[in-house]
């Protein structure tokens, strides 16, 4: 959320402007990291919060929401894996966002952008966050809804039809898989 986009903030209650909505955001599979780095100094106790990840592929679509980003300041809940979602930044210790882009120097070097929302100095630890999340879903020019995935044999026989938020496993002979179908 940037924080322009915040009426006011009183430790984890935080009030939106009229028609504001938090925006959602996803990375790549197994790369979103949080850490918040304790310091003590003459002043007392201060954190960095950090919120690492990667996005895939750049598109050019991707390139223009990326550059609308720089230079802004953030606040974030972050919804960690043990289904917990926290407020990290204040709106007198906002986050920055920085993203780096990597295209790869060989055929099977990763391209992706990654990114992160750090905050140098905060006087406060992330808090734990149970307000409301109204949100405005990410879309891709031309992106469709969330549609089922077909999963087809060699021959080109469907095999299964999964539904989004579904999750399959698949059987090979190199080992077990599990696959999220968001």
């Amino acid at each position: 959320m940037p924080v322009e986009d915040v009426l006011s903030q009183n430790g984890a209650e935080v009030i939106l402007k009229d028609s504001a909505r938090w925006f959602t955001g996803k990375s790549s599979r197994k790369t979103l990291n949080f850490k918040e780095n304790q310091k003590t100094d003459r002043n007392g106790t201060v954190f960095a919060p950090v919120l690492e990840g990667s996005l895939p592929k750049i598109t050019p679509e991707l390139r223009e929401k990326i550059n609308a980003m720089y230079g802004k300041d953030f606040l974030l809940v972050y919804h960690d894996f043990n289904n917990y979602r926290w407020l990290v930044g204040s709106l007198e210790s906002p986050l920055k966002f920085f993203a780096d882009l990597e295209t790869g120097d060989r055929p099977d070097s990763r391209n992706h952008f990654p990114f992160s929302f750090e905050s140098p100095i905060t006087r406060n630890p992330i808090l734990p966050y149970n307000g409301e999340i109204n949100t405005v879903e990410p879309t891709e020019p031309g992106e469709t809804p969330c549609l089922p995935v077909t999963i087809k044999n060699i021959l080109g026989e469907t095999i299964y039809t999964a539904q989004p938020g579904s999750t399959i496993t698949l059987d090979t002979d190199f080992g077990q898989d599990f696959i999220e179908i968001n």
